[in-house]
């Protein structure tokens, strides 16, 4: 269990890394909230809430950590401390053992792990749940 633990705040780290521009309040996809989510058959989603230029944007990572399961789904919700919420569901996909899929604001590739999130959102207080599901 700390091994996995280590292995995400390792990838936390280096996701955040390459996310966070250095001068974030002159470049327009800034970071207003992330975090990281890990199910206990060590499947990894890190998730950070971009302004992708004017846009407010979830992006996910997965990342299938031990390939324990290749098929697999999850459902996220956020809310916040106003009681906003929103909910997203990613369906069943594939992945390989230690494969990341990362979405982003340039590119449509992985678009399933991208999604348009509710600006009214307080970003500073809102956190989120996942449930995990996979065949």
């Amino acid at each position: 269990m700390k091994r996995g633990l280590l292995i995400v705040l390792l990838f936390t780290v280096v996701f955040m890394a390459n996310r966070i521009p250095s001068h974030a309040q002159s470049i327009p996809n800034t970071v207003l909230n992330s975090g990281a989510f890990e199910a206990e058959f060590h499947f990894d989603v890190f998730y950070s809430i971009v302004n992708c230029d004017g846009a407010t944007i979830l992006l996910l990572t997965a990342f299938n950590e031990s390939g324990a399961k290749t098929d697999v789904g999850f459902d996220l919700e956020f809310s916040d401390a106003l009681g906003n919420k929103q909910s997203f569901k990613v369906p069943i996909f594939k992945s390989k053992p230690s494969e990341m899929l990362q979405s982003s604001c340039t590119s449509d590739e992985h678009s399933f792990l991208k999604f348009a999130i509710n600006n009214s959102f307080d970003f500073k207080t809102i956190t989120g749940n996942i449930k995990f599901y996979s065949k």
